[in-house]
């Protein structure tokens, strides 16, 4: 008789479920908004708890899942980098400003280990560099470059964004690019890392932050005429 019982009710649930679909729908959608907070704290409480006593048996599901999805998994997370590409590299760099400054020291104490560690690899590099920079003029002065950012307003020349700025070569440094105010632009670390040495008139319009604007006042500040710029006296 129980178990009959038991029947009916399930069945008779299910029925009323299909009949008033939308309004349980509507309803739990109320319940959720007037009730968040609660619910938040809740499912917090909950899914800890529930995770600190499967722990073991979550990991290895997930472990499983990954493997048996892999291609499908990373076809995904290719996708969203892709598609959110500039905040992906804003948030990064954000986070890796406050990892600096909140742990500058150990940071420091560890770069300073890696250097003595590794001088062979240092010395090339810096031999380099230095060889590049000979073959080109390197007069910027300090007070050139705060002028330039106070031009650009401290914001990103490309982006717009007020955010940490670096010094960009217009003109890749590896293409002639002189490290002087004719060539330096301020920019954030996400368009600087984009633009590498690519070719300013080819990168920029196919950007995403492209604006007509700020690339008519670049071309003014570097003196450009029909993409070929006039060399100001410095």
């Amino acid at each position: 008789m129980e178990k009959e019982r038991k029947a009916k009710v399930a069945k008779y649930n299910k029925e009323y479920k299909e009949k008033h679909k939308e309004e349980i729908k509507l309803y739990m959608k109320k319940y959720r908004e007037d009730n968040k907070a609660e619910l938040c704290e809740y499912n917090k409480r909950h899914c800890k708890q529930y995770y600190l006593e499967n722990k073991e048996s979550l990991l290895e599901k997930g472990k499983l899942y990954y493997e048996e999805n892999k291609e499908h998994i990373l076809s995904k997370a290719k996708q969203y980098q892709e598609f959110n590409k500039e905040s992906i590299n804003i948030q990064k760099h954000a986070y890796s400003l406050k990892h600096y400054i909140d742990d500058k020291e150990t940071i420091s104490a560890r770069n300073s280990e890696w250097k003595k560690a590794n001088r062979d690899k240092c010395n090339i590099t810096q031999h380099k560099r230095r060889k590049m920079f000979k073959t080109t003029a390197s007069t910027l002065s300090i007070s050139q470059w705060e002028n330039v950012k106070r031009i650009f307003e401290n914001k990103c020349a490309y982006c717009g964004k007020e955010i940490f700025l670096t010094m960009e070569h217009f003109v890749p440094n590896n293409k002639g690019g002189e490290y002087t105010l004719n060539n330096i632009i301020p920019a954030c670390k996400s368009c600087n890392c984009s633009k590498q040495d690519f070719d300013f008139f080819e990168w920029y319009p196919t950007q995403k932050c492209y604006s007509k604007a700020r690339e008519d006042k670049i071309l003014k500040h570097l003196n450009y005429t029909n993409n070929v710029q006039q060399l100001k006296i410095i």
